[in-house]
């Protein structure tokens, strides 16, 4: 991180409302963050409850997902599964100058013998090429071990993509499958 954006994120930090803590670290406050989000050219990041999302994030969200997973890859699927608004289920967020750029959703089962899973891993593909997906990776990784220290990461990645997610620890625990026309394989961390 170069000096100037420590600079910047310090004057984004300063931007938080330090009177509403939550587990040690604190919300922002809607008008301030929507400020944050439209005046920086710096990857904005959150690590979201899902109930902590906005009706326009939930909207955002839910967009990008569309553009990429439905139009930009033809697939058409049903994307809204009913999981995004469930139990302890997260939901990492980049933003950059006001635009989401980055997403990644965590479910987390009610079981705690079941993996904790990342899925609808995207890049906008107006920065693809920039290598945030590394980023959102470290994001999502970062959640997992933040909230489920010990429980095992699943993730059902697009084949071609193995050697990236192997980069955080992933190994393959599937063959090959076929998912709405697209080849991926079962991945965990443990």
């Amino acid at each position: 991180m170069t000096w100037e954006e420590v600079c910047h994120q310090s004057e984004a930090l300063q931007m938080l409302h330090p009177e509403s803590p939550l587990d040690g670290g604190f919300f922002m406050r809607e008008d301030r963050l929507n400020k944050l989000r439209e005046g920086s050219s710096m990857l904005i990041w959150q690590d979201l409850h899902h109930s902590e999302l906005s009706v326009t994030d939930l909207y955002t969200l839910l967009a990008l997902r569309n553009e990429v997973f439905v139009v930009e890859q033809n697939c058409p699927y049903q994307d809204i599964d009913g999981d995004d608004l469930l139990g302890e289920n997260r939901h990492i967020l980049g933003w950059q100058d006001g635009k989401l750029v980055a997403y990644a959703r965590i479910l987390k089962s009610d079981s705690e013998f079941e993996p904790v899973v990342i899925g609808r891993v995207i890049i906008d593909k107006s920065v693809r090429g920039e290598k945030l997906g590394y980023q959102l990776m470290e994001q999502a990784m970062a959640s997992c071990q933040q909230f489920w220290p010990e429980t095992t990461v699943y993730l059902g990645a697009q084949a071609h993509l193995q050697a990236f997610y192997a980069h955080f620890g992933f190994s393959p625990v599937t063959d090959v499958y076929d998912e709405d026309g697209i080849p991926h394989l079962g991945m965990a961390n443990r």
